[in-house]
Parts: C-alpha cells; sequence; structure tokens
C-alpha cells in the first residue's frame, strides 16, 4: 500500500489566520472496491477512482 497526503492552504496577513486548506489523500493498494468503500465510509469521503 503506498498512501500519499497533497496539503494545500491559503494563509491571510491580517488578521493572521488560514482562510482555507485543502487536502487530496492518494491510496494505491491491492484492497476490492467493496473493502475501500467501506474505508472511505467510515472515514466520510468520496472516493474517486482512476
Amino acid at each position: 500500500m503506498r498512501v500519499e497526503v497533497r496539503l494545500h492552504g491559503e494563509r491571510q496577513d491580517a488578521p493572521p489566520k488560514m482562510v482555507s486548506v485543502d487536502y487530496e489523500l492518494i491510496v494505491d493498494t491491492n484492497e476490492s472496491d467493496q473493502r475501500l468503500a467501506l474505508i472511505c465510509n467510515c472515514l466520510d469521503i468520496v472516493p474517486v477512482v482512476s
């Protein structure tokens, strides 16, 4: 299994704060589609298969 996390954040200077944070979780695995669907449901994420 290989997992990669990509993050992108946007910061505001005044007042200093994070305006937005986006992430992408990429999982490369041999698990079945059914098992991946169960994991996605537990994490409340929408899978995109490529």
